[in-house]
């Protein structure tokens, strides 16, 4: 397949996913150690409009920290005590275990609450790169953003990027029942579960293929040495093997090598590594196949975590198989994203369906473990169960999908307030009895 019929066929399904999805504004940015290849733009965005990435920003911050060790500035296996001297971790917790999630912090740790899992295992945290961030600015004694900037950004001629909270980028979209609706504000301090470091550089898809040709090209860019050679070849092959994580899953499996900010996977012979990121009021896939010289980004300005989402990553998928000259089983029907909305609009009005039941006699359970089960285990079960599931804090789960947690919400507070009226009513009517 030559490289003009490899691109037609990239432009071709780029096109059909973006119409989809029913993205608001989305970019393909394909691009080699030279320079862009190919752009696809749609709707909202063009290739130089600023987004906040997300979880992609890490192989940045992963890239800050290895110039560091380039420089002999930081060690990888430095303590992370040795910096943040405050931090409530273990002595023996490195930088490195930051970089590749394996100082045991829970998914949901935050900066007042670093939570920790019982075996210092590979468990994705946005703490890790967090406290990485913490470190960086520490041994430089430079704010994060600015020191991305001036080691980073600046140096790569990348003029549409920055870090939160001082630059935030376009202020995107969230999906509420399906409608684009402007996303909430969010808070990206150093108090934050996503900072900076962690998932808020904002960059344009211009900007983000200077950054991903630089990798290519064995860590320089015009001429002039961003990272050694030693350092890109930390970045994308030194890590922990992942098996069965949601933090590596994608079409090609749930297994993987996760290492500063990649996750690498070997696909029809090939070294792949890819990452996406997500945030209220955006997404993104980053993609590398250095056998081929060609890596590439995807943005879009909504930040659907449910539905359309998940259709930008399936399309990072077609994108590596079409690369690789791999079939791709079927394009998305045009209507894909509103025939998942509206199965998920059905299951919200059933949910809410059963959560008024308890408000009337016929529907209502009549036997005690029924009441008990139906008006206090279920509802409660729920609310913890997708906050523990999720790994995500309950500001950022509202963020996130604001109409599932809000249909959650209401259901279970229906559940439990016919229950305390039930009991209410017993009591008045008959004393202390059972609300059966």
């Amino acid at each position: 397949m030559t490289i003009s019929v490899t691109l037609s066929e990239l432009e071709r399904v780029t096109r059909a996913h973006f119409v989809a999805a029913d993205l608001p504004g989305a970019v393909l940015h394909v691009v080699t150690s030279d320079g862009p290849l190919l752009t696809v733009e749609h709707g909202e965005l063009s290739v130089r409009t600023p987004v906040m990435l997300g979880s992609t920003s890490k192989s940045m911050t992963a890239a800050l920290l290895l110039q560091h060790v380039d420089e002999g500035l930081l060690r990888l296996d430095d303590p992370a005590t040795r910096y943040l001297t405050e931090a409530d971790l273990p002595e023996d917790i490195t930088l490195s275990d930051l970089a590749c999630h394996v100082s045991g912090l829970r998914t949901d740790a935050t900066p007042g609450r670093l939570t920790r899992r019982r075996e210092q295992s590979f468990s994705y945290a946005n703490q890790n790169y967090n406290l990485l961030g913490q470190v960086l600015s520490t041994a430089s004694g430079v704010p994060f953003g600015r020191l991305l900037s001036a080691r980073i950004l600046e140096p790569l001629g990348m003029r549409h990027s920055g870090s939160a909270p001082e630059v935030i980028g376009t202020r995107g979209r969230t999906n509420v029942f399906g409608k684009n609706c402007p996303a909430m504000r969010a808070d990206f301090s150093p108090e934050s579960w996503i900072q900076g470091p962690s998932g808020g550089v904002v960059a344009s898809s211009e900007d983000a293929g200077r950054f991903l040709s630089m990798i290519l090209s064995g860590g320089t860019f015009c001429g002039r040495q961003i990272l050694s050679q030693c350092a890109i070849d930390t970045m994308l092959n030194s890590g922990v093997t992942v098996r069965r994580s949601p933090a590596v899953s994608d079409a090609f499996g749930d297994s993987g090598l996760y290492g500063f900010g990649w996750v690498k996977k070997d696909i029809a012979g090939h070294a792949v590594y890819t990452h996406s990121g997500k945030v209220p009021q955006s997404s993104s896939v980053f993609g590398l196949v250095p056998d081929l010289g060609i890596a590439f980004v995807l943005v879009a300005n909504l930040g659907d975590f449910l539905v359309r989402t998940p259709l930008l990553e399936d399309l990072g998928g077609d994108i590596i198989r079409v690369l690789l000259n791999l079939p791709i089983k079927e394009l998305p029907a045009k209507q894909k994203a509103r025939i998942r909305q509206n199965i998920l609009n059905l299951a919200y009005a059933a949910f809410l369906t059963v959560g008024v039941f308890g408000w009337h006699s016929r529907t209502r359970p009549r036997r005690v473990e029924g009441s008990l089960l139906y008006h206090a285990i279920l509802p409660t079960a729920l609310m913890l169960g997708i906050r523990r599931a999720s790994g995500t804090p309950w500001p950022w789960l509202f963020r996130f999908a604001p109409d599932a947690i809000g249909v959650l919400t209401v259901g279970c507070l229906s559940m439990l307030t016919s229950g305390l009226v039930r009991m209410a009513t017993a009591k008045r009517k008959h004393g202390p009895t059972s609300i059966a």
